[in-house]
């Protein structure tokens, strides 16, 4: 052979990982799994939040298939109340009314609140801004 020249040597299906030679489509662990939200998403949240570098086989499956669970129940309660007020579009406000609504939810997500950056519920009185009013005004209503 000479100098130049590299012969290429394929490796046999399976021992290489990228191509598959015998015509089977990859098939993602959330469609193994028959779960619509990302199990290799979770997966990879787990293994950089959990401070561990091993997580299980399952462990990312499970905890995809719970999160899917409360978020379907929670949509289906929210959709529930946005038909009852007679609009199609769930607001945070429906989110709150399903969470606060349901008491295994209320149980759950205790002590957690949705935060709407256009306003705030519920403020006390004394720290509300209230403008003082300038003499001419004063002087005036007087």
């Amino acid at each position: 052979m000479p100098k130049g020249t590299k012969k290429s040597v394929e490796a046999p299906a399976g021992i290489m990982g990228g191509s598959k030679k015998d015509g089977k489509k990859s098939v993602s662990k959330s469609q193994k799994a028959g779960l619509t939200f990302p199990v290799a998403r979770i997966n990879r949240f787990m293994k950089g939040n959990s401070g561990t570098k091993r997580i299980g086989g399952s462990a990312p499956v499970y905890m995809t298939a719970v999160i899917e669970y409360v978020t379907a129940e929670l949509m289906e309660l929210a959709g529930n109340n946005t038909k009852k007020a007679g609009r199609k579009t769930v607001t945070p406000d429906d989110l709150t009314t399903a969470l606060r609504g349901d008491a295994d939810l209320a149980k759950v997500f205790a002590g957690h609140g949705i935060f709407v950056g256009d306003r705030i519920n519920k403020i006390s009185e004394t720290i509300k801004y209230t403008a003082a009013k300038s003499k001419r005004s004063a002087a005036a209503e007087a």
